[in-house]
């Protein structure tokens, strides 16, 4: 999922400063750069599907090692 790598690669390149004043908070990167930073990785994921269609976003929590997971929606 080319999109996915690229907003992986987005979180990347700014965890340094985002690890500084936002550690413990989720982000979510869309098109490429940071669209906001919510205190519950919930919350931003539900900002998020508001914003963007699946598969376009991610949302990651800042100082969380754990690999990215993939999500798909089936709606009927």
């Amino acid at each position: 999922m080319p999109e996915l790598d690229r907003q992986i690669a987005a979180y990347e390149a700014a965890l340094p400063e985002l690890a500084k004043i936002h550690t413990g908070k989720a982000v979510v990167f869309a098109e490429g750069e940071l669209q906001g930073i919510y205190d519950d990785a919930g919350i931003a994921t539900h900002e998020a599907l508001k914003r963007f269609k699946a598969g376009e976003f991610l949302v990651r929590v800042v100082g969380d090692d754990s690999l990215p997971a993939k999500f798909y929606l089936r709606v009927a």
